[in-house]
């Protein structure tokens, strides 16, 4: 009998949870079209990692099924980069993929992974076109095949 209570109990906070992620990410939606896109990428720096996949899907970035984001990310270069796109679009993830905690995008070219990829944490994908113009950042930059 306490199986069966608990069950209820523990499908009923999963409608509730899928009910307030609907909530935030149509909220944020309704934001960003008020504000741009700027503002997607800073609620992604404390996101509800239940609706990260949809709202980079939502602004343009392919990401593939299965694929999760533990927390946080940051994307810059969405749009001050003569090659930036204006959106996600230059973020393509494959399928079965998993990215850790606090990793930054640098969107300014584009960045793909294939499927059955672990990122993991505080790692950094920096495509700017004058980083090596930076002493520091050319010493430690590498194009990774």
């Amino acid at each position: 009998r306490l199986r069966g209570v608990a069950a209820k109990v523990s499908t009923h906070r999963s409608l509730r949870s899928r009910g307030c992620s609907r909530i935030e990410y149509g909220a944020v939606r309704v934001a960003a079209a008020l504000c741009g896109i700027s503002l997607v990428a800073r609620y992604l720096r404390n996101p509800n990692p239940h609706i990260t996949v949809r709202l980079l899907r939502a602004f343009g970035a392919t990401i593939g099924e299965r694929t999760t984001f533990k927390g946080a990310i940051t994307i810059d270069n969405i749009s001050q980069d003569r090659e930036s796109a204006g959106d996600f679009s230059h973020l393509q993830l494959g399928s079965n993929c998993y990215v850790g905690e606090e990793v930054f995008f640098d969107l300014a070219r584009p960045i793909t992974f294939g499927d059955n990829v672990v990122i993991a944490a505080r790692a950094s994908f920096i495509t700017h076109a004058d980083c090596k113009s930076c002493s520091f950042v050319s010493s430690v930059a590498r194009t990774v095949e």
